[in-house]
């Protein structure tokens, strides 16, 4: 994020080259605006990555069972019937057979 508000600084340096008198007050109220912008944009972007980081989420599933086909298919069949079978159970199980 520093790398960023440094290179928008750099670019807003290219306006202040040599230029009409009325042109220069156009130039520092764009120079203005886009400081604002940076200044403003930097804790907006913290917020929301706040934000997405502590929000629950709702999963479908509670269990995710994945087995390798040939040794333990019965197994893991076996133990999605059993997990769905039990009380403490509120959400599906992810079986990698069924739901691919």
């Amino acid at each position: 994020a520093f790398v960023a508000v440094m290179l928008v600084f750099l670019n807003m340096s290219a306006f202040m080259a040599l230029v009409a008198d009325r042109d220069i007050e156009v130039i520092g109220w764009l120079c203005v605006c886009m400081t604002a912008f940076v200044v403003l944009l930097v804790p907006a972007m913290f917020i929301a990555s706040v934000v997405k980081r502590f929000r629950v989420q709702a999963r479908r599933y509670m269990f995710f069972l994945c087995h390798h086909k040939d040794d333990a298919g019965v197994f893991a069949r076996w133990l999605k019937i059993e997990l769905l079978a039990a009380v403490q159970v509120s959400r599906d199980v992810f079986l990698d057979s069924d739901n691919l």
